[in-house]
């Protein structure tokens, strides 16, 4: 099955495959994003930069963290 997730602060949007359910894999994204962006952190340029060199499970995440955006 094709998963498409766009993001709601830009035109971007993550296609994926998945055999899952997609809202079990929907509900995985989410709790990523959710943990990693959750953390007190003030979003400064320093932090961005930092977040460039992150990677995570998830494209999802990366894009919600270096870019300060959320999924729709």
């Amino acid at each position: 099955m094709c998963v498409c997730i766009p993001c709601k602060n830009c035109d971007k949007v993550y296609a994926g495959e998945t055999g899952r359910r997609f809202g079990t894999r929907l509900g995985e994204h989410r709790k990523e994003v959710e943990a990693t962006c959750s953390r007190p952190t003030a979003y400064t340029r320093s932090r961005k930069l930092q977040s460039t060199t992150e990677h995570h499970k998830s494209a999802i995440t990366d894009h919600a963290v270096q870019q300060n955006h959320v999924i729709d």
